[in-house]
C-alpha cells in the first residue's frame, strides 16, 4: 500500500489547502483534478485562477475558471462546474446557465446530464457572482438536483425535472449515475 503524495500544485503548503482542490475524475488511465488556484485574500471568493489539470501528463487542460468544482470528462469532453458563475462547462464554453445556485456537483453521459445546486453567497449586487458557501455575504438559498436531456437536434441541454431539497438540506457535492 503507498501512503504520501502523489501531486501537489505548485505553490502549495504542507497540510494546507492553498488550492481548494475538490474532485477527483479518473478516465481511462488519465486522472483529472479541479481546483480554485491559489487566493488573493483569506476568503475563497478571491480565487479566480481556477483549473482543470490532468494530473496523468501534468497538464492544465482548462484554466482561469471561477471555482471550478466536478470535473467530469466523457471521451475527448471535459465537463465541470464553474460555481461562482452559475455554469456548466464543456471544453471551456458555457453549455448551461443558471439564475441562481452555486453549481456543484456533476454527472453525464451520452444522454443526460445531472446537476447540483447549493446555497451560496451573494457578495454583490452588480457582478453576479455567487460566493463559496463560507464565505461572507447574504445566502442565496438554494439546493436542487437539475435532470437534463441532450437534445436530439442540437449539442444543447433541455431541462426535463427538477428536484428541490431545501428547507431541509442546503448542499449536495457531488451526483453520479448508476445504471
Amino acid at each position: 500500500m503507498y501512503v504520501g503524495v502523489f501531486w501537489s500544485p505548485k505553490g502549495s503548503l504542507q497540510n494546507s489547502d492553498t488550492h481548494h482542490l475538490n474532485s477527483l475524475f479518473k478516465n481511462g488511465k488519465d486522472i483529472f483534478v479541479s481546483g480554485f488556484g491559489l487566493r488573493e485574500n483569506e476568503l475563497w471568493s478571491s480565487a479566480n485562477n481556477g483549473y482543470v489539470q490532468n494530473l496523468t501528463t501534468n497538464q492544465k487542460m482548462i484554466e482561469n475558471i471561477h471555482h471550478p468544482h466536478s470535473v467530469f470528462v466523457l471521451g475527448d469532453d471535459i465537463y465541470y462546474c464553474e460555481s461562482s458563475t452559475k455554469r456548466v462547462k464543456m471544453n471551456g464554453q458555457t453549455i448551461i446557465q443558471l439564475d441562481c445556485g452555486y453549481t456543484r456537483g456533476l454527472s453525464v453521459d451520452n444522454e443526460y446530464l445531472l446537476l447540483g445546486t447549493n446555497s451560496g453567497r451573494k457578495t454583490s449586487k452588480g457582478d453576479g457572482f455567487v460566493a463559496n458557501p463560507a464565505d461572507h455575504g447574504q445566502i442565496i438559498l438554494d439546493c436542487k438536483v437539475l435532470a437534463y436531456q441532450r437534445s436530439h437536434v442540437s449539442e444543447n441541454f433541455e431541462l426535463i425535472k427538477s428536484f428541490d431539497f431545501l428547507p431541509e438540506h442546503k448542499e449536495i457535492y457531488d451526483i453520479m449515475i448508476i445504471k
